[in-house]
């Protein structure tokens, strides 16, 4: 009677060393992959401030730009040709409506990232790690995938730029991003 009590004892302690090492596993492993997503959200942060300073660079350049086209607005005036004028202010505009766009896209980026930091925030709290899944539509493709499909066969930003008629800095973002997702996800 008393062996079997023993033995019993013996298993009893076996069993509960092997639950104990599984939980120690999970919890190892779960630590693990919270440290690699904070790691992945620094990643994505830095990326996005070297951006952003990337777009104040690129402000200060239009700023100077503008006070430029501004003095030649005043000498302008003086002009009699007003045909002439009239082709460089539209120029003006043009140059300042492609600029405004790059800055709506600069707030469209900003809300992006709040939300996504939000999300990952919410997995981190809910020790869920899912894996964000994008779906592009197979009839056309996205703007994104065209740039990255063109980058990869060796044509430069700047063409990539051009042809899309979008910003250098948009299409680096643009490149930036899905490597990163890409070496993320291998």
């Amino acid at each position: 009677m008393e062996m079997t009590l023993l033995l019993i004892s013996f298993i009893f302690h076996g069993i509960s060393f092997i639950v104990i090492f599984l939980l120690y596993q999970k919890l190892k492993s779960a630590t693990e992959a919270e440290s690699q997503f904070e790691k992945r959200i620094s990643e994505v942060e830095d990326l996005f401030n070297s951006y952003l300073l990337e777009l104040k660079d690129e402000n200060k350049k239009f700023l100077g730009l503008l006070t430029h086209l501004d003095h030649l607005h005043q000498d302008e005036a003086d002009d009699t040709d007003q045909a002439t004028y009239k082709e460089k202010q539209a120029k003006v505009r043009e140059h300042v409506n492609v600029q405004s766009d790059e800055i709506n896209t600069e707030k469209s980026f900003q809300y992006e990232r709040q939300a996504l930091l939000t999300k990952a925030e919410k997995q981190v709290e809910n020790n869920s790690l899912e894996k964000i899944q994008v779906k592009d539509n197979i009839d056309t493709p996205s703007i994104e995938s065209q740039i990255m499909h063109l980058y990869s066969t060796g044509a430069s930003i700047e063409e990539i730029a051009k042809k899309f008629n979008r910003g250098n800095t948009e299409v680096e973002l643009i490149v930036k991003f899905n490597s990163l997702n890409e070496r993320i996800n291998t």
